[in-house]
């Protein structure tokens, strides 16, 4: 396992846990606990993670909001722009709680692009009128 994986392996275990362990990162990882610390020292000092250690709970942990699951996020595919309005019409059915935190993605939004394309994308994407005033 690359470090990037590492990475990506330390993240999804702390969103998905409220506190880890060090064992079951050592364990999950199946690194030495001088990688594991480096690997976290890299995440906070360079990707500013902010993993704090909690003696009390006995692991480690994200601090407060960081954490993805304190937060009602849905991300919801859009590969057509016909797909918003049919999202729209459903949402209304659902209660305000269930919609905050409402991410669209996909191919009706924007195909994959260079990252230097990125600025100008987002200077100049406008939504679709279809979608304007389709909120619940």
């Amino acid at each position: 396992m690359d470090r990037t994986e590492r990475f990506y392996k330390i993240d999804n275990l702390l969103q998905a846990h409220t506190v880890v362990p060090i064992e079951r990162f050592l364990r999950e990882l199946e690194v030495s606990p001088a990688t594991f610390k480096r690997d976290l020292e890299y995440m906070r000092d360079r990707l500013n993670a902010p993993i704090q250690w909690s003696k009390a709970d006995g692991g480690y942990s994200y601090l407060g909001a960081w954490c993805h699951k304190q937060e009602a996020m849905r991300s919801f595919s859009m590969d057509a722009i016909q797909h918003a309005s049919v999202l729209a019409k459903t949402s209304k059915s659902l209660p305000k709680k269930e919609l905050d935190g409402f991410i669209g993605q996909g191919y009706a939004i924007a195909r994959p692009m260079p990252a230097q394309d990125i600025p100008v994308w987002l200077a100049t994407w406008r939504s679709p009128p279809s979608w304007l005033n389709q909120a619940p």
